[in-house]
C-alpha cells in the first residue's frame, strides 16, 4: 500500500484506520494492549496471501521504536475435507529494540504474542495454542482484509487527511485506486489459469484420475501413467531460454531432471514467491519445495530455502584436492543454478559494509536486480508459458507473448474475467 505524505506528518491516519478497524472486533479487542497501541500506530497494511494449504498473513510496518522487523507474519497451514484442522501455525521471532519488547511484559498478554509459533508440553496444548492462533488469524484475515469495504473506507480515510484540491494528492489517490484494481484483476485471471496449469501438471507427470479397484488394473494404470511422464520437461523449457540457460551447468541438470512444477504467489504489492516442486526421493537433497521470495524494494529482503544437501551431493560446491586439518575433504564454491536460492544481500545496518564505497553497493545492487530479473522471468515467461518454451515454439516467437503485464490489452471483452471480478 503507498504511503500517503502529509505536511509534516509520517501517515498517522493510515495507521490509526488499521488500529481502529482491529479494536471494533471484539476477539481482537481483547487481545490488544494499551502498550500494544503505540506499536499498532506505525502499522502500514495487512495482507493475507492463499497458498495450496491455507494462507500467509503479513504486517506491514513503517520504522518504529518497537522492533527492526519490516514485516511480521504469520502462516497457517490446514489439512483439506469438509471439515479442515489446523496442522501448523507458524510465527516469527520478533527482533525487538533493546526494552521495547512487548511480548515480555509481566503478564504475557498483548497482541504481539501471536507472531509466536505455538510451543506447549503436550500435543493437545500445542492443538489448542494453534485453533485459538487460527480463530485470531482467520477473523483478521474474514473481516479486516475485506477487499470490497477495505478499499472504500481507506480511500475515504486516504481523503481525510488529504486538504484540498491538489493535483499531486489527485493523482496519488488515483494512483492507489489503480495500483489495487490491477491486483485484483491479476488475482481474477489466476483463478481462471489455476485449472490449465493443474491439467498440464497431471499431463506432465502421467498423472491420471481413473476410478480403477483391481489390483491389477491399478498395476496397469500406474505403468502407463510412468510412461506417459513428459520427461526433463521444466530442465528443457528453462534451457530453451537463452538466459537461464547460463545459468544451468551440466552438474545441475541431473538435478533438475526431478522437478516436477514451478509455482508462483503474489505476496504483496511487487514481492512474489516462487515454489519450485521436486520428486522425492531423490540423490541429490531432501527438499520438496525449494523457495525464492521477493520483498520489494528490491533492497528490503529476497529469501531462499535452505537446500538440505545429502552428503557429497551439493552442486554448489566442488570438492578439492587434498585434506583439511580435522581430515575432512575440502571444497570451494562453484557455479551452479542452485545458487539462486542463496541470493545475494546487502545488509542496510551491517557494520562489516563500507557504505560510502560506490562501486561495493552498486555491485551488490547490480547482483540483486538481476537475481530479480532471473525471478522474473521464471514468473512471467517460463511458467505461464513452459510448453512453448519445451516445444522450443517461444523460440520462434522471439520469446515475445502477451503476458497479463503487457500494457496496452484490453480486458472489457473477456466476459469470464469480469464474471470472476466481481466474485472476488
Amino acid at each position: 500500500m503507498m504511503k500517503m505524505e502529509e505536511h509534516g506528518t509520517t501517515g498517522a491516519g493510515v495507521a490509526q484506520f488499521w488500529l481502529s478497524k482491529m479494536k471494533n472486533i471484539e476477539v481482537l479487542a481483547k487481545k490488544i494492549t494499551h502498550l500494544d497501541e503505540g506499536a499498532f500506530h506505525h502499522l502500514r497494511n495487512i495482507l493475507c496471501t492463499e497458498t495450496p494449504n491455507g494462507f500467509k498473513l503479513d504486517f506491514l510496518f513503517d520504522s518504529n521504536p518497537y522492533f527492526k522487523d519490516s514485516v511480521l507474519t504469520k502462516t497457517f497451514h490446514t489439512s483439506r475435507g469438509n471439515k479442515p484442522e489446523v496442522t501448523n501455525a507458524t510465527g516469527m521471532e520478533i527482533e525487538w529494540h533493546l526494552g521495547k519488547s512487548l511480548t515480555e511484559t509481566e503478564n504475557g498478554d498483548g497482541f504481539f504474542n501471536f507472531f509466536k509459533s505455538p510451543v506447549a508440553d503436550t500435543a493437545e496444548e500445542v492443538q489448542r495454542l494453534m485453533d485459538h492462533d487460527y480463530c485470531i488469524g482467520s477473523t483478521i484475515r474474514d473481516k479486516i482484509i475485506d477487499n470490497k469495504d477495505l478499499s472504500k473506507d481507506l480511500l475515504q480515510e486516504l481523503r481525510s487527511i488529504i486538504h484540498g484540491n491538489h493535483t499531486m494528492y489527485q493523482h496519488r489517490l488515483l494512483r492507489l485506486r489503480y495500483l489495487e484494481l490491477g491486483a485484483r484483476l491479476e488475482a481474477a485471471y489466476r483463478k481462471l489459469y489455476k485449472p490449465i496449469y493443474e491439467k498440464r501438471y497431471e499431463i506432465v507427470n502421467g498423472i491420471t484420475k481413473v476410478g480403477v479397484k483391481d489390483e491389477v488394473a491399478i498395476e496397469q494404470r500406474d505403468k502407463a501413467s510412468k510412461e506417459k511422464v513428459v520427461p526433463e520437461f521444466w530442465l528443457t523449457a528453462m534451457k530453451n531460454h537463452k538466459l537461464l540457460a547460463e545459468e544451468i551447468t551440466e552438474r545441475d541438470e541431473e538435478a533438475l531432471k526431478y522437478l516436477k512444477d514451478i509455482k508462483w504467489y503474489r505476496i504483496y504489492g511487487g514481492s512474489f514467491r516462487l515454489e519450485f516442486v521436486f520428486q522425492q526421493p531423490n540423490p541429490y537433497f531432501e527438499n520438496d519445495v525449494l523457495t525464492k521470495s521477493y520483498q520489494r524494494p528490491l533492497m528490503e529482503k529476497t529469501t531462499g530455502s535452505v537446500i538440505k544437501w545429502h552428503q557429497g551431493k551439493d552442486l554448489t560446491h566442488k570438492f578439492l584436492d587434498g585434506m583439511s586439518k580435522i581430515s575432512k575433504r575440502m571444497t570451494k564454491s562453484c557455479e551452479s543454478f542452485f545458487n539462486f536460492f542463496n541470493p545475494p544481500q546487502l545488509r542496510l545496518h551491517d557494520k562489516h559494509i563500507d557504505y560510502h564505497d560506490e562501486y561495493l553497493v552498486e555491485e551488490v545492487k547490480s547482483k540483486l536486480n538481476y537475481d530479480f530479473y532471473i525471478g522474473k522471468i521464471i514468473r512471467d515467461k517460463i511458467i505461464p508459458h513452459a510448453i512453448s518454451w519445451f516445444t522450443r515454439e517461444a523460440l520462434e516467437r522471439g520469446g515475445e507473448f502477451e503476458d497479463l503485464q503487457d500494457e496496452g490489452y484490453d480486458y472489457s471483452d473477456d466476459d469470464e474475467v469480469v464474471e470472476a471480478f466481481k466474485n472476488l
